[in-house]
């Protein structure tokens, strides 16, 4: 399959009928930014004008192509979706460091579109967006997190009569979800929403602005799916091998995986494991701790372990692109976050049959049942002493923790699966389309 991947640099080279670019950094004016995205919009887009004519449209709009994230629920979707009837085309705002593998990339896209930053006039956005949904006949439009889309909803909708759209909103913080965007609603055909508690949030907002009452039978809930084909036995091997993992072969791990932010709390998570280790129930048991993730808190993080002289018992991996090959080797997983939506994280972790015990925040109420697959921790005085009184039942009593690992699995099978989820989509697009 032809395939082309796109950008808008200002050094323009063509090999093999794809676009690359060197980045200069020197000032345009309007009228050369829209020279520069039609003339380069014009090339490739003629070459696949009447590709698959049988073949259905589908752009999918993301912030950024990266692990992790709203777009990673995207991606996850579309590689589940039917390829016989769509053809789905990719386009990003912004490439990330920790990119997707250009093979899951391509594989599942017939175009990717990466405008830059010098894209910054709301014409020009406008004309670039045109060009895609005019030349390849788009039918349909899948979006999440972008500002850009919805400022482009009301000319899109009048000009291609035809264009329906879904957008997917992840958190309350999402841009959909916000005040100053919610006036864009009337212009979606279809609103996803991972969640009942983020659905009940946006009603809220479509009550205080006053919206047509007809635009709540518009959304629906989906949750997130997670993976749940094992990983490769290469990864997992190699994961293994790792110092000190190869040494902590007969030791009780607990997990935290995420960025190390504010809002996941990483340091309370330093803070729990240190009372771990002088609490009489766990005598004897050697419990040691895995840190997967990166952010701006991991000096902080590392500064305090080795303040509290636990530097022996601790693992930080940084990032990796698939934790569950750290999650097959560890007894509990903790999410000690501030806030949340579901975090894909607990859907990892419950799909290895891992048990989550995770602080009362976001949605997590409609993943976890309190006690059959985790325990969820009021956020009070006591919470603190809740988490190692949890911690240490499911670590010294071990048909509870059998149990209960077998309720994880259960629960992430029958309502968390990306087969499962993916059928949802697949549902919701086949009848916005067939409309």
């Amino acid at each position: 399959m032809e395939r082309n991947v796109m950008m808008i640099p200002s050094n323009i080279s063509i090999a093999g009928g794809i676009f690359t670019g060197r980045f200069v950094k020197q000032k345009k004016t309007t009228a050369d930014l829209i020279e520069n995205c039609t003339s380069l919009i014009r090339v490739p887009l003629l070459k696949i004008e009447n590709r698959n004519p049988h073949k259905k449209n589908v752009l999918i709009v993301v912030p950024h192509v990266g692990i992790g994230g709203a777009g990673k629920v995207l991606f996850d979707v579309v590689h589940n979706l039917r390829k016989d009837e769509y053809e789905f085309h990719l386009l990003s705002h912004k490439k990330k460091r920790k990119m997707l593998l250009k093979s899951e990339l391509y594989d599942n896209y017939a175009n990717t579109f990466f405008p830059t930053q010098i894209i910054v006039n709301s014409n020009v956005h406008r004309k670039y967006y045109y060009r895609i949904i005019g030349r390849l006949n788009i039918k349909l439009i899948i979006f999440t997190n972008s500002p850009v889309v919805y400022e482009l909803l009301p000319e899109l909708k009048k000009d291609f009569k035809d264009l329906k759209v879904i957008d997917l909103i992840h958190a309350e913080e999402g841009c959909g979800a916000r005040g100053e965007y919610i006036k864009y609603s009337k212009y979606v055909d279809k609103r996803i929403l991972i969640s009942n508690q983020l659905k009940d949030h946006v009603i809220n907002m479509y009550d205080r602005g006053n919206l047509d009452r007809k635009l709540k039978k518009r959304i629906s809930v989906i949750y997130n799916g997670v993976d749940t084909t094992p990983p490769p036995r290469s990864v997992i091997k190699k994961a293994f091998e790792k110092d000190p993992l190869n040494r902590w072969n007969d030791s009780a791990i607990i997990s935290f995986i995420g960025r190390l932010s504010w809002e996941k709390d990483p340091l309370y998570f330093v803070r729990i494991a240190k009372r771990l280790t002088t609490e009489s129930k766990l005598k004897g048991k050697d419990v040691r701790f895995l840190l997967i993730g990166d952010g701006d808190q991991r000096k902080a993080i590392t500064d305090e372990i080795k303040k509290q002289d636990m530097s022996d018992r601790f693992f930080l991996t940084g990032f990796v692109s698939d934790p569950r090959v750290y999650l097959m080797r560890s007894k509990i997983l903790l999410i000690t976050s501030k806030k949340e939506g579901i975090p894909l994280t607990a859907l990892e972790a419950m799909s290895c049959g891992v048990p989550v015990i995770s602080t009362d925040c976001g949605a997590i109420g409609e993943l976890i049942v309190n006690g059959k697959n985790g325990y969820i921790v009021k956020k009070d005085k006591e919470q603190e002493d809740r988490f190692v009184e949890h911690i240490s039942r499911l670590l010294t009593d071990e048909r509870s923790h059998f149990q209960m690992s077998a309720h994880c699995k259960a629960q992430i099978m029958q309502n968390f699966s990306l087969k499962s989820v993916g059928k949802s989509y697949q549902q919701l697009i086949d009848g916005i389309i067939d409309a």
